[in-house]
C-alpha cells in the first residue's frame, strides 16, 4: 500500500465525516505489512490533501473539510467502446435479478459508475463455496 492508497482511504473516510483527528486514524485500513508506519503515513496523506486545498488544520490532530466532498466534481471522457462495456455489465447484471430497466450506452452518469461499483462490491464479498 502506497501514500496513493492510504490517501485514497483517508479520502474513503472522509466521504463519511467533514472531519478526521489522531483518534480516527484506528479506523483507516492500511497493509498488515505497513501497521508499523500507518500513522506516519496517513500523515504524510493529510498532509497532501491540507497542499491540495482539500482540508484544513482546525488545531492539534484535527483536519477539517474546506468543502463538502460532493461540492466538487470532476468530468472524465469515456470512449465509446468503454461506455458500452460499462452498460452491458449493468445490465447483464439487471436481468440476472429480473430487473427490466436497461442502461443506455450513450448516456452514462455518475449513478451508473455507482452501480458498476456496486456489482464490483458484490463480487468481491460473495463466498463462491457459498453457491456449492
Amino acid at each position: 500500500m502506497t501514500l496513493t492508497s492510504v490517501t485514497n482511504q483517508v479520502v474513503g473516510f472522509l466521504c463519511q465525516k467533514d472531519t478526521i483527528s489522531a483518534a480516527d486514524f484506528a479506523g483507516i485500513k492500511v497493509a498488515k505489512d505497513l501497521e508499523d508506519r500507518k500513522e506516519p503515513l496517513i500523515r504524510a496523506a493529510l498532509a497532501l490533501l491540507v497542499e491540495s486545498g482539500m482540508l484544513k488544520p482546525a488545531g492539534d490532530d484535527l483536519w477539517i473539510l474546506v468543502a463538502p466532498l460532493n461540492a466538487a466534481g470532476q468530468e472524465v471522457h469515456l470512449s465509446m467502446p468503454l461506455c458500452n462495456e460499462i452498460a452491458s455489465v449493468i445490465n447483464t447484471d439487471l436481468e440476472a435479478k429480473g430487473i427490466e430497466d436497461r442502461v443506455d450506452a450513450l448516456s452514462l452518469h455518475e449513478g451508473h459508475i455507482m452501480a458498476l461499483l456496486a456489482i464490483i462490491d458484490e463480487i468481491l464479498n460473495t463466498d463462491p463455496e457459498a453457491d456449492q
